[in-house]
């Protein structure tokens, strides 16, 4: 990587850090200087965790590979209900970004390998060096666009990013879905395609099926994750939810979900 690149991206990272160091969601930074940064430990990572095969289907022999696949997700040792939970305590962190009081900050990079969970228990983002502090019009009123110039070498990005269109914080909301996918599933987005094929398939509002059928039939939990995958995947930024609703729409079905645990719990202990 160029020094000065690194540089800069450093200086970001700390930046940004530094201006959210108050969210007990974003890792602290203890000191900086030059190339370097002095952060926070978080020993929990949530990539190996949420995808124990890298994000891939694992491979079968020939002779037992099955005509339909078995839409069991491939983490099933994580229980619904924790997966919700984390989902929440994703969107959560880039909620302290969005709603933070200096103004918004997109992240811009959103994908499992930025979060990773701390010693505290909380999960917290790790990784700053693509986020974007958003300019405020005050003629306007509102927050500017900004640009992210050529198409990224991603295929984990939103539709609006890979035709270089004017982008907002949006853009994280749509990336945090391909996260929630994988800590629903075990599995990547577009793992099955080139960049250039997923790019293709993003630009034309094409995503991921998932068997909604199934995870209606198998909890709650999953149910809820699987409508928050398709609200964050809205093609238009301009119809896309934003985190916060994101994140009140989890809180609720985490209430929901613990309520009706508690009400099972009752039921049985009445019998």
């Amino acid at each position: 990587m160029d020094v000065a690149l690194a540089c800069t991206i450093s200086r970001k990272d700390s930046m940004v850090m530094e201006l959210l160091t108050s969210s007990p969601r974003i890792a602290d930074i203890y000191s900086f200087c030059a190339l370097s940064s002095i952060i926070e430990y978080a020993p929990g990572n949530m990539e190996d965790y949420v995808m124990p095969t890298k994000g891939y289907e694992p491979t079968q022999p020939p002779d037992e590979q099955e005509e339909v696949k078995d839409p069991t997700p491939i983490n099933d040792y994580i229980k619904p209900m924790e997966k919700l939970e984390m989902a929440l305590e994703l969107a959560k962190g880039l909620a302290a970004m969005h709603g933070h009081s200096g103004g918004v900050i997109a992240n811009v990079d959103v994908q499992i390998g930025q979060f990773c969970r701390g010693k505290d228990g909380l999960i917290k983002i790790l990784d700053f060096n693509r986020a974007e502090v958003l300019l405020y019009d005050e003629e306007q009123e509102q927050y500017c666009t900004f640009s992210n110039g050529v198409p990224p070498d991603g295929s984990l990005r939103a539709p609006e990013e890979i035709i270089d269109a004017p982008l907002t914080e949006k853009i994280d909301v749509y990336t945090v879905g391909n996260v929630i996918y994988s800590i629903l599933t075990g599995l990547l987005v577009n793992r099955d395609f080139s960049i250039s094929q997923a790019h293709r398939r993003i630009t034309h509002g094409k995503t991921e099926e998932i068997d909604a059928n199934y995870f209606i039939s198998r909890s709650p939990a999953e149910m809820a994750l699987v409508k928050v995958i398709h609200w964050c995947w809205t093609f238009d930024a301009n119809e896309r939810p934003s985190i916060f609703q994101i994140v009140e729409f989890m809180e609720d079905e985490v209430r929901k979900n613990l309520n009706s645990s508690q009400d099972t719990v009752t039921t049985n202990h009445h019998h």
